[in-house]
């Protein structure tokens, strides 16, 4: 059986972590993925969907995290998919899908940011509003974030 998701799409935020007393980190982030598409009327949409994604590790093996996953950046996500459930009070379950990136099966690549790279791309293109497109060969030019010896998590 295969439970994986590839993802690629900008942060919604600051990425956090969270450090725990049994030893254990939990970085955390927010992402957005979205397709464009022309409704029957012809009028151009946007489809946006958010992703919670959660990677597990050692206690100082995710500190850089947050350095690095700002918000408006684009990533590429490699995970899979986890189900929660928690009930604050009886009777009152909420439900939560979140992406685990965790070390061995998740990959973490920084694509690139939105800002001043982006904006002077767009602009050498003759659009002042966004980058150009263009095709990223992930697996050759987009650099991989080493989690080390991280064991597995249970």
């Amino acid at each position: 059986m295969i439970n994986k998701v590839i993802l690629l799409g900008r942060l919604g935020g600051d990425a956090e972590v969270s450090h725990y007393d049994s030893g254990r980190s939990q970085a955390k982030f927010s992402m957005v993925t979205s397709r464009r598409f022309k409704t029957k009327d012809g009028e151009d949409r946007e489809d946006a969907q958010w992703h919670n994604v959660v990677i597990w590790g050692n206690a100082d093996r995710l500190d850089y995290i947050p350095e690095v996953f700002k918000k408006g950046k684009m990533v590429y996500v490699e995970g899979m998919v986890k189900y929660r459930e928690y009930e604050p009070e009886p009777g009152n379950k909420r439900y939560f899908t979140d992406i685990d990136a965790s070390w061995p099966h998740g990959v973490l690549k920084i694509v690139s940011s939105q800002g001043a790279e982006a904006s002077q791309a767009g602009q050498n293109a003759g659009n002042s509003t966004s980058a150009p497109t263009q095709e990223i060969d992930v697996n050759k030019d987009v650099p991989t974030v080493d989690f080390g010896d991280l064991p597995p998590v249970e």
